[in-house]
């Protein structure tokens, strides 16, 4: 996962579907009735960017209500 933290996060998807899970905090609006929880390691843009140091040429940020942590987390990258 990517957002404004390195660490470890918890992430919910609900059974069945596990293409619509979301970072636990990021929305709030976000909750089902019977979801699973992983904890998933978390980096940001900016550790991606100290470790690999690749000049992306464009890049697509889709993750569900979280856009403002991943921006957030990209402070040297931009």
């Amino acid at each position: 996962a990517v957002s404004d933290s390195c660490g470890h996060l918890e992430f919910d998807f609900p059974e069945g579907n596990q293409t619509q899970g979301k970072l636990v905090g990021h929305e709030k609006t976000y909750q089902h009735r019977f979801a699973s929880r992983l904890v998933v390691d978390c980096v940001t843009l900016d550790s991606i960017w100290a470790e690999f140091a690749v000049e992306p040429a464009f890049i697509k940020i889709d993750v569900e209500g979280a856009g403002g942590a991943v921006l957030g987390g990209g402070d040297v990258f931009f």
